[in-house]
Formats: structure tokens, C-alpha cells, sequence
């Protein structure tokens, strides 16, 4: 029954016949062209080889470059992942990807980008707010793989500092737009972990009132949207701010499909031929309710301006439903006041939800906020060999006038174990995903040591276990051999000497 199974499911799931799944890979020749090719070269010649380390981000991202390159990015796919960096991810609403395992940019969002230690960003338009164009790399070197390169003219280092903190309780009761923004201005803590000063956060989001248009084969009740006909349309008009992000904001989202017989109405489909209604009803009988509806959201300036994204939602009828109903679509940094949103629906059925809307983030305060934080950094950084692989140990040195938190942009990880002039201290899980230490004033010495957790324990567990089976083994096998004997005695039966050296 094994070999049957394995079988069908190889003949179905690799098969031309079947899934064709072998059609889907790369050849190993175009495979080490894309590696050598990729957007990796772009970093380098932007950055100029600097060995210092750094994040890059952007759309312009392939799977697992990082691996070969050596490199950094806010790129990741693999089925083991930090669960700290899914709950961040969920908390921020992020809707670019859904998957935990499988994600590639922060959503452009300029908070963020600068927290996660972002220096560069690989995207043609709609670089976050406070980026420069440095160039644009032919990295085939027949133009037809470009890579357009931003700098970051406020990049924060692999180790920054906060003068305050944010309770997680605070923390946990803000919107996600609100919560980006308070990272700007405190380390978020566990208040019963936290020390010094308490931040006082000033937040400067803002919701705009909006009205609505709506075109044919789309209808709009408070907390529902019914779609009867493919990329009908939602506009939402409103008075946005100037030198911010604006972003569309849904909480609670849901999703129930149409058949085809359900988009007509009673009347509709008494007008309908008895041939057309049994192709509806035919077409119906191998109707599937889809387990991925996709909204294309494209937003509008008072010049004119346009940009749009995507929002991607998973029923729970898709396998990797993971319970994700809130999104805040970044519709990107723009000096002009934005005006509208055009939500474009391109499958029907009923789009449920608890709220709609349309915020807006100036960035007024942010180079202040910026350089507050990398006033005091992290220097003389050692990976102690390449960076890119080797994250057992980390080290460096910091000068502080005053108590601050050392925030490091590493997951945090109960495997790691922080050294502060030679004397162990508490790492602290600050902002969900980062790890931080609360340092004293003065010249410190940091190190970071990483033991996998469990390793040592089931490494000794392994041993024990070992050795207690070698001894059970010996004194089972002594057993034998002594009632053995003792039968042979009792039978007062001869002992030869091969019998002996058989025993033996």
C-alpha cells in the first residue's frame, strides 16, 4: 500500500500528464546565471564592496539571493522560521505576504525600513520617504536585467539606541499605524523587564474622512461590499495630507463567492434560455468557492500622480490560511496631498469587513526621530568571519553619556546570550522581533553568543542514553551467560572447551 501510494502520487504530482511539477523548476545553467546575475551585483556596486552590515529591501527581490551573495536583505523563504518576526509581521498588518515563511519586503513603509536596518532599496518608484538615487546597474551586461538603486540618507546602523521605553501593554493596545510610529520614539519592553524612563509618545497619524463612488456590478452597505460583476470598482475620495504615506486600512475582512447561478437575480434568470441556464447550471455543477481573492488598490494625487498595490487575502479554505484579516496597505511616500482611492475587485462575491480606512503618516518628524536613535551606535562591529553565515558570536563597543537601551536588529532568540564587559546581562525581546540590552552610562564592551537551544541538553540525553544502552547490553549479556551455566550444572552435563570459547 506504501509503494502504491508513493507511486500515485509521484505519477500525479511530477507527470506531464499530472501537476507537471518537474516544469516548474529552473535549469541548473540558468539557475547559476540568475545567481551571478542578481540583484546582489546591483548592492555591491552601490555600496562599493562596504563590509559593514546592512539590510537592502525592495520589489525588485529574488528568493534566497542572500545565500549566495553573502549579502543582507529583508527577504525570507524557509519552512523554518523566528515566530517572533510572523507576530511582528501580523501586528504591523503587513499585506504584502501572507505566508510566515515566505516574505520579501516590509511594504515600503519608511517606519520600518530605517528600524530594520535598511540602507538600500531596489525599486523603479515608490522608494520609501528619505532615499537617493544612486544609480542603475546592468548586471548582464546586455540591459536587459536593471536594477534601479536608493541609499538611505538616514540609515540606521546594526545597533541603535533609545532613550525611553514603551510598555508592551501600551504597545499592544495602538493601531498598527500607530504602533510604527511609536517605535520611532521608544523601545518597546515587557514592563515588568523594563528600566528608566517611560517614553511620552506623540503621534501624528491621522484618519481621513472619505466619500464613496461606486461603478456597475458593485454595491456598498456599512460593512459589506457586493461584487456581481469582475473589476467593478470603489472609490474612495477624500482630503489627504502632503510629505506623507497614505494607506488603506481593513480590519475584520472576509470573503464569500458567487456561483454563477447566484450573480443572476430572480428576474434575470427567468429571462435566461433554457439552453443558457443549463450551460449556468452545467458550469455550477464543478464551481469551487475561491480560496484567494486579490483587490488591486490604486491611489491618486492632486497632480495627477498615480500608484497602486495589491491586497491579497486568504479564505480559510487555503492551506496556509493563517488567520490574518486585518491589512494596512501601504500606497507609498508622496510629497503631494493624496485624493483618492480606487479599489478594483477582480472576483465577485460578498467582501466583508468590521472597518474601512484611509490614513495618513506625515513624515514631519521623522529625520528628528532618525537621528535621535543613531546618535550613539554600535561600533567597531565583528561578525568574527563572514556575516552572511557565521552567527554564533557577535561583538562591539559603545560610549554612552546616559543610560539608554541598545536596541540590536538580530530576532530575538532564546538561544543567544549577551555579555556586557565580560559579565552576562539579560537580553531583553524588544519591538516583537528585535533583541536590546539597557546599558549604563559609559564605555562598554558587547558580546553576543549563540548556543542553539536544547542543543547541549539533548546532546548530554544522546550520551547517557548511549551508555546506559552499551551497560544494559553488557550486564543482559553476563545474565545469559551465568543461568547458562547454572543449567549446565544443575545437569552436571560436561563443559567442552568450544562450547566455552562459543559462549565467550
Amino acid at each position: 500500500c506504501i509503494l502504491i501510494n508513493i507511486s500515485g502520487n509521484a505519477l500525479f504530482m511530477y507527470s506531464p500528464r499530472g501537476d507537471d511539477y518537474v516544469e516548474r523548476f529552473t535549469d541548473l545553467d540558468d539557475m547559476v546565471t540568475g545567481l551571478k546575475e542578481s540583484e546582489a551585483v546591483a548592492i555591491k556596486k552601490a555600496s562599493g564592496g562596504d563590509e559593514e552590515f546592512f539590510r537592502y529591501s525592495g520589489s525588485s527581490i529574488d528568493k534566497n539571493r542572500t545565500l549566495y551573495s553573502g549579502q543582507h536583505s529583508t527577504q525570507y523563504y524557509w519552512s523554518l522560521s523566528n515566530g517572533n518576526i510572523t507576530s511582528f509581521r501580523m501586528e504591523m498588518a503587513l499585506a504584502k505576504e501572507l505566508r510566515p515563511s515566505d516574505y520579501k519586503t516590509l511594504d515600503s513603509r519608511t517606519f520600518l525600513s530605517a528600524l530594520a536596518n535598511v540602507r538600500y532599496y531596489l525599486q523603479t518608484s515608490c522608494v520609501p520617504y528619505g532615499y537617493s538615487k544612486v544609480d542603475k546597474y546592468d548586471v548582464d551586461g546586455d540591459g536587459s536585467n536593471d536594477y534601479t538603486v536608493w541609499e538611505n540618507d538616514y540609515y540606521l546602523p546594526f545597533g541603535y539606541t533609545y532613550d525611553s521605553y514603551i510598555s508592551q501593554e501600551d504597545y499592544d493596545a495602538m493601531t498598527p499605524l500607530e504602533k510604527q510610529e511609536a517605535m520611532m520614539q521608544g523601545c518597546v519592553i515587557d514592563a515588568s523587564e523594563a528600566e528608566g524612563a517611560e517614553t511620552d509618545v506623540t503621534l501624528t497619524g491621522t484618519s481621513a474622512p472619505y466619500e464613496i463612488t461606486t461603478s456597475s456590478g458593485l454595491s456598498y452597505e456599512d460593512g459589506q461590499i457586493t461584487v456581481t460583476k469582475k473589476n467593478a470598482t470603489l472609490t474612495l475620495t477624500f482630503d489627504g495630507l502632503e510629505n506623507a504615506e497614505t494607506y488603506l486600512y481593513v480590519t475584520g475582512l472576509g470573503y464569500s463567492g458567487y456561483s454563477s447561478k447566484e450573480l443572476y437575480s430572480d428576474e434575470a434568470w427567468e429571462a435566461l434560455s433554457t439552453y443558457d441556464q443549463k450551460e449556468v447550471l452545467y458550469s455550477d455543477k464543478y464551481w469551487v468557492e475561491s480560496d484567494t481573492v486579490s483587490v488591486s488598490v490604486s491611489v491618486s494625487d492632486d497632480e495627477g500622480s498615480s500608484a497602486s498595490a495589491t491586497l491579497s487575502y486568504y479564505t480559510p479554505r487555503y492551506s496556509w490560511h493563517n488567520n490574518l484579516t486585518d491589512f494596512m496597505v501601504n500606497l507609498y511616500y508622496r510629497e503631494n496631498a493624496c485624493t483618492s482611492i480606487v479599489l478594483t475587485f477582480s472576483t465577485t462575491g460578498e467582501y466583508t469587513f468590521d472597518s474601512l480606512e484611509v490614513l495618513c503618516q506625515p513624515m514631519d518628524n521623522y529625520v528628528e526621530q532618525v537621528t535621535a536613535l543613531g546618535e550613539d551606535t554600535l561600533e567597531n562591529v565583528d561578525f568574527h568571519e563572514n556575516a552572511a553565515y557565521a552567527t554564533n558570536q557577535v561583538t562591539g563597543t559603545i560610549s554612552l553619556d546616559s543610560t539608554k537601551y541598545l536596541l540590536l536588529t538580530i530576532p530575538y532568540s532564546s538561544g543567544w546570550t549577551a555579555y556586557v564587559d565580560g559579565e552576562e546581562q539579560e537580553l531583553l525581546q524588544a519591538n516583537t522581533m528585535y533583541m536590546a540590552l539597557y546599558l549604563e552610562a559609559g564605555d562598554h564592551e558587547i558580546s553576543l553568543v549563540y548556543h542553539t537551544p536544547g542543543l547541549s541538553v539533548g546532546a548530554a540525553v544522546s550520551v547517557v542514553s548511549a551508555a546506559v544502552f552499551v551497560v544494559l547490553i553488557v550486564v543482559s549479556r553476563r545474565k545469559d551467560r551465568r543461568l547458562r551455566s547454572e543449567q549446565r550444572a544443575e545437569s552436571s552435563e560436561p563443559v567442552s572447551r568450544s562450547e566455552e570459547e562459543s559462549d565467550e
